[in-house]
């Protein structure tokens, strides 16, 4: 289960052009939500053609599904993020209505549909609904490991995280914000933590903690902790330096990860300037690719390769992944896909 919505729109005027007006959702989308570095592609949804839209390096695609030429589906998982996220792209898509001639068809409790937002916000405006919702949604996640739902002798159970790639560390639990042990898991099943340090982003705005919030998922799971090889990589860090430097601007207070914020500067073969120097004390210890990782190829059984997860390159992986099913399966042709542990 995951808390998130399945929304049905009607357009006013009939789309007869699927590639011209998807390609018109990705343009408004790269421009309205800019500060969010957003990455759209286009494919299809049960041959359908569609759009799908990375805005936040913790969380999924947006799905955004033409379904016929009067009527398009918005389909979002927003608890891998948080409810400052099911909050902003709500409000985002209902920008939406006068630019695209948008009717955002509304359901009762009574009709037989999978329609809706399960968090009650899009259509009341009610912010509370959504934290009361994640909250209980966390508190039900995190209280699985003490009811039986989970197995507590597994060590890395994924909460939230890519399941293609799975991360190792000496902890109980892997998150988007780091690893976490049987304290931790309890104290937050039991309401007793601060839900932020779950959700990478947790307070409405784009504030210094939501640029800190993205910075930490980035250096979690995204950055490999080496000079970058590749323009991928080289991405990656400067849009990581981009959110410390952003969450620093914006409240020189916040603490922040200085030593690897100091450590992903001189990766970049610069030197960190005196405010940043000045907090080091010691080597980084943020990242899972610092470790080792399994990677699974889920859709077509449970091989898995374990490999320093720093060591390969993007397309270096994926190259190696045809080359492992070709060898293993006598498979001419392979398709991956990325899976969330809801």
């Amino acid at each position: 289960m995951s808390v998130g919505f399945y929304l049905l729109g009607q357009l006013r005027i009939p789309q007869l052009e699927p590639t011209g007006f998807l390609r018109r959702i990705e343009d408004w989308i790269a421009v309205n939500a800019a500060e969010l570095e957003p990455t759209t592609r286009q494919a299809f949804i049960n041959e359908k053609p569609s759009v799908f839209a990375l805005l936040h390096p913790a969380g999924e695609e947006v799905e955004i599904c033409l379904a016929d030429p009067n009527h398009l589906t918005v389909s979002a998982n927003t608890s891998t993020v948080g409810p400052a996220y099911h909050i902003y792209l709500s409000d985002l898509l209902h920008r939406w209505t006068k630019e695209f001639s948008i009717e955002w068809q509304q359901f009762g409790p009574d009709d037989d549909t999978t329609f809706g937002d399960e968090a009650d916000y899009f259509f009341t405006g009610n912010k509370s609904s959504v934290y009361e919702h994640m909250e209980s949604w966390l508190k039900a996640l995190t209280g699985g490991f003490f009811d039986g739902t989970l197995d507590l002798d597994p060590k890395n159970i994924a909460l939230c995280m890519p399941m293609n790639v799975h991360f190792e560390a000496d902890s109980l639990a892997i998150t988007q914000l780091g690893p976490r042990h049987e304290e931790w898991i309890r104290l937050m099943s039991e309401g007793r933590l601060y839900q932020g340090e779950f959700y990478p982003w947790f307070e409405v705005g784009l504030t210094a903690e939501y640029y800190r919030g993205r910075a930490l998922a980035q250096m979690w799971s995204e950055i490999r902790w080496r000079k970058p090889i590749n323009d991928y990589e080289e991405r990656k860090v400067k849009s990581t330096l981009r959110s410390l430097e952003a969450a620093y601007r914006m409240n020189p207070e916040l603490d922040l990860p200085w030593n690897e914020w100091n450590e992903l500067i001189e990766l970049m073969g610069n030197s960190a300037p005196a405010f940043v120097r000045e907090r080091v004390t010691g080597p980084g210890q943020i990242g899972y690719r610092r470790g080792r990782a399994r990677i699974s190829f889920l859709d077509i059984g449970r091989l898995k390769l374990k490999v320093p997860s720093a060591r390969l390159n993007r397309t270096k992986m994926v190259r190696c992944h045809h080359l492992i099913l070709r060898a293993k399966f006598g498979l001419r042709h392979t398709r991956f896909r990325r899976m969330i542990l809801k």
